[in-house]
């Protein structure tokens, strides 16, 4: 039994198989969260979008959320300045490589106010080029760097 099951796992059909059912299963859970992970989701997504855009554009980042659209490598849901997405405001600056400095992004992700007493989204999120975590705050401001882990 322990032989054969080697032999399964060796093959590439089976791992690309095994693959398959992982992503599956971590994108079924993505419609299961929470509301207040649905930011930190999209702020990974535009992450995972920024790295491949430095690796084919000389390690500088995408100017704005449009080209990384236009680049097919980030939801067409992401356009114009402050794109409003699943009731969040998403924010970038980015700022060009110099001889000294290397190219820098962040993301704020902000509540976009609404009347709507049902509506709980209190959470401000932070990323930038530097951090390894997503940050937040509770508190009615931007997040920073310096805020919470999330």
């Amino acid at each position: 039994m322990k032989k054969c099951f080697e032999k399964v796992l060796r093959s590439k059909f089976s791992l690309l198989i095994i693959c398959c059912t992982v992503f599956d299963f971590s994108c079924s859970n993505i419609y299961r969260t929470k509301p207040e992970t649905i930011p930190a989701q999209k702020i990974q997504a535009i992450r995972l979008a920024q790295v491949i855009y430095a690796r084919k554009h000389r390690e500088r980042f995408a100017p704005d959320f449009n080209e990384l659209a236009k680049e097919g490598i980030l939801d067409d849901l992401f356009t114009g300045e402050k794109p409003i997405v699943n009731g969040y405001i998403f924010e970038m600056r980015v700022t060009e490589p110099t001889n000294l400095i290397p190219a820098f992004y962040s993301i704020n992700v902000d509540p976009q106010l609404t009347n709507d007493a049902n509506t709980k989204r209190i959470r401000h999120y932070y990323f930038d080029s530097t951090l390894e975590t997503i940050k937040f705050t509770e508190e009615n401001r931007q997040a920073n760097a310096n805020d919470a882990s999330f």
